[in-house]
């Protein structure tokens, strides 16, 4: 599972910042359409800042759970019982 949420955080967060950078050619790559108008380039970067957003949750969300599951692995097997 961590690996997962790490793969995918690179993934979005890369994706959020090209779009940041330049989204009428990150827009005709991935949808194979362009676009003139300002109102969309400002809704493709809103876009890719919530990508940007989405990756670095799901970054710690993979650390999150790294922590917890080695939490849970130093719990049992230190416990006495």
């Amino acid at each position: 599972m961590r690996v997962f949420l790490s793969v995918t955080a690179v993934l979005e967060g890369a994706t959020g910042l090209a779009l940041l950078a330049s989204p009428a050619v990150i827009v005709s790559l991935l949808l194979g359409t362009s676009f003139d108008a300002p109102a969309a380039q400002t809704i493709a970067r809103l876009a890719g800042a919530a990508l940007l957003v989405l990756g670095m949750a799901c970054w710690l969300t993979g650390a999150f759970v790294a922590r917890v599951r080695c939490d849970r692995i130093v719990r049992v097997a230190g416990s006495p019982s």
